[in-house]
């Protein structure tokens, strides 16, 4: 009697494939992540790829557009402009020292190759997390929380900045240097600059 293989739902399948790229991805780096790899990790042919994605880019974007969420969704709207800065910032880096993989996956995206054609992409997500920054920024300064003279583009960089810089110290294994309080020691300076 033949065993009868049940199909996996499509956007199982599709979560399986960006898992397994992303594994691959945080181990070997982009160029770990062929076709062939990721359809042996998740048990399928390389063809069976092409029913859920068109394209090995496709599957790295979708890869990027996780890590990018995740980071994303440390932002905390909760009270005021800072202390969402405060309690967003100590978020992150939570999350980021406690997830190096993502730090890895995102630094492979920042140094891929011209020829992958993903710069783009990354600097889109990074441009719309710096754009969030500001955004918190401006309505800090219209709350009257923060200084009406503020160069809200400035300090969206440097918050931004740092954060970038957690990322190298959760890949680096930094975590004993670049403590919580060092980290959010950080954060309040910049707050101390910026608020009224």
């Amino acid at each position: 009697m033949a065993l009868i293989k049940k199909r996996v739902p499509t956007a199982q399948r599709k979560e399986q494939i960006i898992r397994a790229a992303m594994s691959l991805i945080a181990e070997q780096g982009l160029a770990g992540a062929s076709m062939g790899r990721i359809a042996e990790i998740v048990g399928i042919s390389e063809p069976a790829i092409y029913r859920h994605f068109e394209s090995r880019r496709e599957i790295l974007l979708a890869v990027l557009d996780g890590v990018s969420m995740r980071l994303i969704a440390t932002y905390n709207p909760e009270g005021d402009a800072v202390k969402r800065i405060k309690r967003t910032s100590e978020a992150f880096y939570n999350f980021v020292m406690t997830h190096p993989e993502d730090a890895r996956v995102l630094l492979e995206f920042v140094c891929s190759s011209p020829s992958e054609g993903l710069r783009d992409n990354v600097r889109e997500k990074m441009l719309l997390i710096i754009g969030m920054a500001r955004g918190l920024l401006e309505e800090g300064v219209r709350q009257g929380a923060l200084k009406k003279n503020l160069d809200v583009n400035t300090k969206a960089w440097e918050i931004f900045s740092h954060g970038f810089t957690l990322n190298f110290a959760s890949l680096l294994g930094f975590g004993d240097y670049l403590t919580k309080e060092k980290a959010m020691s950080i954060i309040d300076s910049i707050i101390v600059q910026i608020k009224k």
